[in-house]
């Protein structure tokens, strides 16, 4: 009776164990995401302000980068150091002045009132894939899933040339049971980013 109760005491203690350590892994996992997405994200004032300095740096031209499908100059160079970088959202295109449409999101500086010391210049332009469930998509009626990406841009900040190109999002499935509405957070964006530029400052 003894034994039975000894190890039914150790499993209780074991399962509680690692249910633990499972829910400390959690905490810290999810504690460095939005640590390492907060330390470049900007908010309010501090964005209006560098998005007003931004637009007048003149970097329309190294802006198309964006658009390019990852097409850019192989001869392009990447910084020494690619940090700091600024993070720019592009809303649109169409018009004459297009850095009206201009929204910094994040910024590695210490200094938020100067971009002296920017290595690295990321465009982020936001985009939408869909798809038709239900129904075949020349029908009516059928339910249309999306999901985000985001085409990002790495620039060099001396050069003005793009030496770096990607777009991030999640594919849409051909079936499924629920459809999907697949969205990349500002917090996902930042952290991805930042995650990139680390690499880069180790090749």
């Amino acid at each position: 009776m003894k034994k039975k109760f000894d190890a039914k005491y150790w499993k209780g203690e074991l399962l509680y164990g690692i249910l633990f350590w499972a829910m400390v892994f959690l905490i810290y996992t999810g504690f460095n995401y939005f640590r390492g997405a907060a330390a470049s994200r900007v908010r309010g004032s501090t964005a209006e302000s560098l998005s007003q300095i931004v637009r007048e740096q003149g970097w329309e031209n190294a802006s198309l980068s964006v658009k390019a499908d990852g097409h850019y100059g192989s001869s392009a160079q990447t910084p020494d150091s690619p940090e700091p970088y600024i993070v720019i959202l592009i809303d649109d295109f169409r018009s004459i002045d297009a850095s009206i449409f201009w929204k910094v999101i994040g910024y590695s500086g210490k200094d938020k009132k100067s971009l002296s010391d920017v290595k690295t210049i990321v465009f982020c332009r936001y985009t939408e894939k869909t798809a038709t469930y239900g129904r075949s998509p020349t029908a009516n009626g059928g339910s249309t899933g999306t999901s985000e990406f985001v085409r990002i841009s790495y620039v060099n900040a001396r050069t003005k040339q793009c030496y770096k190109w990607e777009e991030i999002g999640k594919e849409l499935p051909g079936q499924t049971s629920s459809v999907p509405h697949y969205k990349v957070s500002t917090n996902k964006l930042l952290s991805h980013i930042k995650k990139t530029i680390k690499g880069l400052g180790k090749e």
